[in-house]
């Protein structure tokens, strides 16, 4: 399904939307259904493809479930805020103006956010497969990857280059992705390769100097992929601010909404 037949059967929906009082349903969200299979199928379909050449697929399928209770508690958020801009100063607003509104949200959550959101779904899966991949074969090291464009963060850049052992403490919190739309990756290398030359430790003192200030902030990409059964972090500090589920709708909502208990 296209972002365009979302925002056709979301329309459909409108009258209906419009007629709810302001929190009114949120515990029982499947018309909604259509918007959570969407997501979920957008930032899936990275995993099914690892799944058809990596043997690691228990491992997978429970980022698979992550990533399905993450759309279902986004499709929630989305309705939340929805609901929320029914009414103004105590006063419910005129249709058209929430029809306006209410494709805002629709498509910021479901075009740029879902966006970013898949791109760290399949900076993830492709850098904890090589990860897997390299320590299962035998591999020693393994060396940081940045893009080098125009568009590479200051701090991600500082990164490339780095070559440390596949053990080193070093790939416990810097394994891509770094943060939303990460684009670095990571390779085996071998000390037979041209230039091959381990990373000191005030080398790399000095290049995650910047990258640590940003992590200490976004805990969440704190983390190496293939060391966490989560893309998006449920639980703790960096916790994902879509798995807020305000207490009155957190029973209701695992157990009507998506089947994601």
């Amino acid at each position: 399904m296209s972002l365009s037949k979302i925002l056709e059967k979301f329309n459909n929906l409108l009258p209906d939307l419009y007629a709810w009082r302001k929190g009114k349903k949120l515990n029982d969200l499947s018309d909604f259904n259509f918007i959570y299979e969407y997501n979920f199928s957008e930032m899936n379909d990275p995993i099914i493809a690892v799944k058809q050449t990596f043997k690691g697929n228990m491992f997978l399928e429970k980022k698979s479930k992550n990533i399905a209770r993450f759309s279902g508690a986004k499709t929630f958020q989305q309705m939340k805020e929805l609901t929320e801009n029914l009414y103004q100063n105590g006063e419910k607003v005129e249709f058209k103006f929430f029809k306006e509104k209410a494709f805002q949200i629709v498509e910021r959550y479901n075009d740029a956010w879902l966006e970013a959101e898949r791109n760290v779904a399949i900076s993830n899966i492709e850098n904890a497969k090589i990860f897997l991949e390299s320590k299962t074969s035998g591999g020693k090291y393994l060396q940081y990857v940045a893009i080098g464009d125009e568009l590479t963060r200051d701090d991600h850049e500082a990164l490339n280059g780095i070559i440390l052992p596949i053990n080193d403490p070093f790939w416990d919190i810097n394994t891509p992705p770094n943060g939303y739309n990460c684009r670095c990756s990571v390779v085996e290398v071998s000390q037979f390769d041209d230039d091959f030359k381990i990373s000191t430790r005030e080398e790399i003192g000095r290049k995650t100097k910047e990258i640590n200030e940003f992590l200490k902030s976004n805990p969440e990409f704190a983390r190496n992929p293939a060391k966490t059964d989560w893309i998006f972090k449920e639980n703790g500090k960096g916790k994902h601010a879509y798995f807020s589920i305000p207490a009155e709708y957190k029973v209701s909502f695992e157990k009507n909404n998506f089947k994601l208990k």
